[in-house]
């Protein structure tokens, strides 16, 4: 079962808040591009968190606008995706190598209804928890957190652009 979590369950909305708090710190200048996501296998005993599958599987998440529920039209290089192994209140979300996730369903129409939902595709091997962020407007960030995030977004794209180089010598 891959579903949101739903901000109406208490356990699960501080799920939510602490994940907020997390990449607020660590990384500045992103939000939610959608709610964060949950994956649990369902056997006889009820869900279980953390399942491992035997090969990788993609988990289709849309993106939208948490205010208005209007499609975004995002790239992958606007986007970084988190993962949570497990309940615990220990184990850290993780920033998933950028490989290991796309935006598919970008529609070029102009016009609201033109536009396609977009979806981020996730290439996963373990269940739990997922956390698709966005770039948000520096503008509309303090100087300092806006300074923090340009420098992480000018870090991100050039780790981006060597890992295409790289892969464009192993080609050859």
């Amino acid at each position: 079962q891959v579903r949101f979590l739903q901000p109406s369950l208490a356990e699960e909305s501080q799920i939510t808040m602490q994940c907020i708090v997390d990449f607020n710190h660590s990384l500045p200048g992103r939000a939610l591009a959608c709610p964060l996501v949950v994956g649990k296998r369902i056997d006889g005993n009820g869900p279980v968190h953390g399942y491992t599958f035997q090969q990788p599987v993609r988990i289709w998440v849309p993106l939208s606008n948490n205010e208005t529920g209007e499609p975004l039209a995002l790239e992958s290089s606007d986007m970084t995706v988190l993962h949570k192994a497990d309940d615990s209140e220990d184990t850290p979300w993780t920033v998933l190598a950028p490989e290991a996730y796309s935006i598919l369903g970008a529609g070029a129409g102009n016009q609201k209804s033109d536009r396609q939902q977009q979806h981020c595709v996730i290439t996963v091997d373990h269940l739990c928890y997922f956390a698709v962020l966005k770039d948000v407007d520096l503008s509309l960030l303090s100087p300092h957190v806006a300074a923090r995030a340009e420098l992480d977004r000018k870090d991100r794209y050039t780790r981006r652009e060597a890992a295409m180089e790289s892969e464009k010598q192993a080609r050859r």
